[in-house]
């Protein structure tokens, strides 16, 4: 199935591979490769948001994990770990 989507909270969700365009082609292939930060940057250029949460803000120890937040105003997309690299999916399963 293909979809066509701006909802960038479903794609981890939702989707296994991911083709981001604008205009072209940028990225295509495994969701979990191709849906990066620094793609998304490159995709929607300055219309998106991005939060990250880091050190003591989010954690009371060492951990070096952050949390980040894209939004573009529909469902955000929501990333935690070394680089804030893990999608939403993987942080569904583990705070359910």
């Amino acid at each position: 199935m293909l979809v066509s989507t701006h909802n960038l909270g479903s794609i981890p969700d939702f989707c296994d591979r991911t083709v981001l365009i604008n205009k072209t082609i940028l990225a295509s292939g495994e969701t979990s490769e191709i849906f990066t930060p620094e793609n998304l940057k490159i995709a929607f250029g300055g219309v998106l948001r991005h939060f990250i949460l880091a050190g003591k803000d989010l954690h009371e120890d060492e951990d070096k994990r952050q949390l980040s937040v894209i939004s573009d105003h529909e469902r955000p997309v929501v990333m935690y770990g070394e680089n804030g690299e893990q999608q939403s999916q993987s942080l569904a399963r583990h705070h359910q």
